[in-house]
């Protein structure tokens, strides 16, 4: 029998073969989610700038925030395997919220510079898409779904 240096090891091997294979399994649902979301918040978007006249910033926000929503209630159910807030969903919903609206100015922001520049507003909603995809998986995962515990420090 190995020592428990060698056994943690061991645990240690096994973990870093499974933890990418989650990953990706998680990266590929998140990305599913993210578009079904994503039809939520351009349908939006699409229908309060052009058939409700609401300026396309504020359209945004509003897309977004729906989308957030839908967001939520699919990842919860369906992408994480792992949630790190536990039984404590109001705390887990609020943080995935400012999660949500730190997208959210990256989405605004992003069509609202578009406007500036005279960009097609789908292509500015592209460019958001993708720099908030990227920012927000990385802090949800890293946040409320990872498997390590929270630094005894600071326990929400």
């Amino acid at each position: 029998m190995g020592s428990r240096d060698e056994e943690g090891s061991g645990h240690q091997r096994v973990l870093n073969v499974i933890a990418p294979i989650c990953m990706k399994k998680e990266l590929i649902g998140y990305a599913f989610v993210s578009i079904v979301a994503l039809a939520v918040d351009v349908s939006i978007l699409y229908v309060a700038t052009y058939r409700l006249g609401m300026p396309s910033y504020l359209a945004a926000i509003l897309g977004y925030s729906s989308g957030l929503v839908v967001h939520y209630l699919l990842s919860v159910r369906y992408v994480f395997t792992h949630r790190r807030m536990g039984q404590r969903c109001r705390l887990e919903a609020m943080l995935y919220a400012l999660t949500g609206i730190i997208g959210c100015a990256i989405s605004s922001g992003t069509v609202f510079l578009g406007d500036l520049l005279e960009q097609p507003l789908i292509m500015s909603k592209f460019a958001a898409v993708i720099v908030s995809f990227v920012v927000i998986f990385v802090a949800r995962k890293t946040l409320l779904f990872s498997m390590s515990p929270w630094p005894s420090s600071w326990k929400p």
